[in-house]
């Protein structure tokens, strides 16, 4: 069966992966024509196009052609490819793979000396890298940007700390941002702010979410529905940017990678026939910009650690979906599932890998309406997030300035301030210069840690990983808390709770209703704990009153209902007592009356 070609293809479903077939469709038409040959390797052609990285395009700079011809393989030829590649691979490498789709062991340990020598050689690396305008360009508008220590880190994790890959990811992450957002953005962080009207309402409208909950492994998970035929490439591509540097900006997610679902049903066709209805003007102009959608793959600071596909038609999106698992890579695309089934079926496969797919973490219903609520709570409290940065940032540059202008005043006018007297009271100017408080209000964040605990009510905050190892940890020292009645006793019970949370790396997380999470100081923690223990404690003496009013209140039924049988065996026995004597009186007459007649 011929695969559909780019045209009909929903370009929006993945950007990436149409825009890739479409610049790969010769080396594909070659991949056919060399699985036709014996002698030759299937695989040969893709390892001379793969990158260092294991994706399909890497270190290798593509020209877009708009009347590029479209990809002609099949499926067949697609997933017998597939499967030719997973059967070469070796026990171990095999193992990585099925450890990366669970999450069971990390990609790797860290220690600050091993961190120190990976950046010294990705700075060497990127020293021999010439000829690139956008990386250079932004070295020049602000070099301590490009340098900090922070933002290089997020490359080398998503490479397993090579620092050759990551100087490489890095230089075409500046690259795709100067396509995208242009020069002005180039040394600054993307913000909601930087978008324009149009991206922004594809960003609320909810096609890709990040799911409220990590998975059992503690990866961040996004799931992408349908997209809106509204939606052009060019658009896509800039909010894919922005989240995946939203995601980015948590080390746990820049450590084990995340997870990404594409979960697809028949409203693709819905969804096709009105864009198809549209005058050709109105259509969104897809071609324009495909020819970026290749470099952003490699250009994202973050490792796609397992891919699931869930679908409810074969017919429909095996075809595609064949397509798109082809163009992902050779690294992706081994660490990707396929779900065919029910709403409810594919949920339950998402939770055999450890996705937490519950009402409340999900965000599509059994009738398949896309929920918003998690969603546009979450960018809403980023925007505010990002605008409080600003502000910080603005403030902090003008303080610069204004001690810059003062040490200026100082260096031009010394007599002047010898000769002036020295306060003695303690507003004196350099007093107060050098003893500026340092106590700085917490900055909040956006994403919460696996390990965190969420001070808070809600179902999404009684299934979150942090929050269940802490009752967990509470009832395990609720028989030594409630046992002692010394304060000391009780205060050290919860202190040690709050340090165990902190030594796994964990935070005690309170909700900032404008602006994200917020880090609570250990006392607020130790109190809190202590809070959890009183209501367990009375949680625990109700249900024992509730259990124990419910069998006193069953006893006294049954009490109740053995007098109420006694009483009424009592009118029984009485009627009969009374019957018989009746009885007796009638058959004691008419005997008489009988021996009269005699």
């Amino acid at each position: 069966m011929e695969s559909p070609s780019v045209s009909p293809l929903p370009f929006a479903l993945d950007s990436i992966s149409v825009a890739t077939a479409a610049t790969t469709s010769t080396s594909v038409s070659t991949l056919s024509q060399s699985q036709d040959d014996n002698n030759s390797d299937p695989l040969l052609l893709q390892t001379q196009l793969q990158a260092d990285d294991g994706l399909m395009i890497d270190t290798v700079e593509l020209e877009w052609d708009d009347k590029a011809p479209a990809p002609c393989v099949s499926p067949d030829e697609i997933e017998s490819l597939m499967a030719h590649q997973m059967s070469a691979l070796s026990v171990e490498d095999r193992d990585k793979v099925y450890h990366d789709l669970y999450g069971i062991t990390p990609a790797f340990t860290e220690t600050p000396e091993l961190l120190q020598a990976r950046l010294a050689a990705m700075e060497d690396e990127l020293e021999q890298l010439h000829d690139i305008p956008a990386y250079d360009m932004a070295v020049l508008l602000d070099r301590d940007y490009v340098t900090k220590d922070e933002f290089r880190l997020r490359f080398l994790r998503a490479d397993l700390l090579d620092a050759k890959k990551a100087a490489h990811r890095m230089a075409r992450h500046f690259k795709a941002k100067m396509d995208l957002f242009g020069r002005d953005k180039l040394v600054k962080d993307i913000t909601q702010d930087d978008l324009d009207d149009a991206t922004l309402k594809a960003l609320y409208s909810g096609y890709c979410q990040f799911l409220p909950l990590r998975d059992r492994a503690g990866r961040m998970v996004h799931v992408q529905f349908v997209v809106p035929p509204t939606i052009d490439l060019e658009t896509k591509l800039k909010i894919d940017f922005y989240m995946v540097m939203v995601k980015s900006e948590d080390i746990e997610t820049q450590r084990k990678g995340c997870v990404g679902i594409r979960y697809f049903n028949g409203q693709w066709l819905q969804a096709q026939q009105q864009q198809q209805a549209q005058p050709q003007e109105q259509q969104p102009q897809t071609n324009n910009c495909l020819w970026q959608a290749p470099q952003l793959l490699t250009a994202l600071p973050l490792r796609p650690s397992a891919m699931h596909l869930c679908h409810d038609s074969k017919s429909i999106w095996s075809p595609v979906f064949a397509v798109m698992k082809y163009v992902l890579g050779y690294f992706v695309r081994n660490r990707t599932r396929e779900h065919y089934g029910t709403h409810e079926h594919n949920l339950f496969q998402l939770q055999t890998y450890g996705i937490i797919t519950s009402p409340s973490c999900f965000p599509l219903d059994l009738d398949g309406k896309i929920l918003l609520e998690y969603h546009h709570e979450l960018w809403r409290k980023r925007r505010n997030l990002e605008r409080l940065r600003e502000e910080k940032l603005v403030q902090k540059e003008q303080q610069q300035e204004q001690e810059e202008e003062e040490e200026e005043e100082e260096d031009v006018n010394p007599q002047e301030q010898q000769s002036q007297p020295t306060p003695a009271d303690k507003n004196d100017k350099n007093k107060n210069k050098k003893n500026k408080s340092t106590v700085v209000d917490p900055e909040p964040f956006s994403i919460a840690g696996q390990n965190d605990v969420l001070l808070g009510r809600g179902k999404r905050f009684y299934e979150h990983s942090g929050n269940i190892r802490f009752r967990y940890m509470v009832e395990h020292q609720a028989a030594d808390y409630n046992a002692t009645a010394s304060a000391s006793a009780k205060k050290r019970i919860t202190s040690d709770i709050v340090a165990k949370i902190h030594q796994t790396g964990g935070r005690f997380l309170k909700d900032d209703r404008d602006a994200g999470w917020i880090e609570v100081d250990d006392e607020t923690a130790r109190l809190k704990v202590s809070h959890v223990f009183r209501n367990m404690r009375l949680s625990k003496n109700n249900n024992n009153n509730t259990a124990a009013c419910s069998n006193n209140h069953h006893e006294n039924n049954n009490k109740g209902a053995r007098t109420k049988r006694a009483r009424e065996e009592d009118v029984s026995s009485k009627k009969t007592a009374t019957t018989t004597a009746s009885t007796t009186r009638e058959e004691v007459s008419s005997f008489k009356e009988t021996k009269e007649d005699f």
